[in-house]
């Protein structure tokens, strides 16, 4: 429920600033009662896949992803690891196979990630389990694996099939246990850890923000810095961050108001 918390005020906001925003932009955006019920809660983009009908995408994907993946979790994590495994495995065959054929091709930004998802239940449960000595040793072996099937793509198939087959998430979801540790490793020896503390607190956020406006002409702000491009991404991250601190700060200020005035 705290998660819950975190995230449905903060999506709804963004909901309600992109809905005004595209009114005035006239972009497309809901316009009746039926519209705006799938826009506001996730449905279209469900629909929209299960029906590939361009109509009732008005939304990101993520959240809708996201709640969905919440209310998995108590059921994934009840299963005995031997059997995990197993679910894991059927369900990366699962999405190749959905991924290869173009099968419900609207939601492969749900599906695909499903078996990363899995597999981050599965590292949590084994990790403990396994001596500090030989952790690392499975962290590389999982990352070359994950690599060397990369490669292979490269070198015997067109990138399209690539993409379709998503290996390239699947490098990065066996490489990412190393580079994680690589990362905590690197954040012990320096204070970059308050820098990302400082993106993680407004992730959310960051992440919501960039999703809509990228589609926005308020996104393109920088553009007459395009001569000099690390400037325009430098400018492009500060105003997102501010952005995204100011949502960040009238949410809770809002909510702890909401709150005192109902007690």
């Amino acid at each position: 429920m705290r998660r819950i918390k975190r995230i449905l005020p903060t999506w709804v906001s963004i909901l309600v600033g992109m809905h005004l925003l595209n009114i005035v932009l006239q972009n497309d955006c809901p316009h009746t009662t039926g519209q705006a019920f799938l826009y506001y809660t996730g449905l279209g983009w469900w629909l929209s896949g299960l029906y590939d009908n361009g109509a009732f995408v008005y939304l990101e994907w993520y959240i809708p992803t996201l709640l969905l993946f919440y209310a998995l979790f108590p059921f994934l994590y009840k299963i005995k690891l031997k059997y995990l495994l197993g679910v894991l495995i059927i369900s990366i065959i699962v999405t190749f196979v959905f991924s290869f054929n173009g099968i419900l091709s609207s939601l492969k930004l749900a599906h695909q990630r499903l078996p990363i998802f899995i597999f981050g239940i599965l590292c949590y449960k084994v990790m403990p389990m396994i001596e500090s000595s030989r952790e690392t040793i499975i962290e590389i072996i999982f990352a070359g694996i994950g690599v060397s099937l990369f490669a292979c793509g490269l070198l015997y198939l067109p990138y399209e099939s690539i993409q379709e087959l998503f290996m390239e998430r699947i490098a990065l979801l066996l490489s990412m246990p190393l580079l994680l540790h690589l990362l905590a490793s690197f954040l012990e020896m320096t204070n970059f850890d308050k820098v990302i503390s400082m993106f993680g607190k407004y992730s959310l956020e960051l992440y919501l923000l960039h999703l809509n406006l990228i589609y926005i002409p308020l996104y393109k702000i920088f553009y007459p810095f395009q001569r000099f491009a690390p400037l325009s991404l430098i400018l492009t991250i500060l105003l997102f961050l501010l952005l995204s601190v100011v949502l960040n700060k009238s949410i809770k200020y809002t909510l702890k108001i909401c709150t005192r005035d109902t007690q």
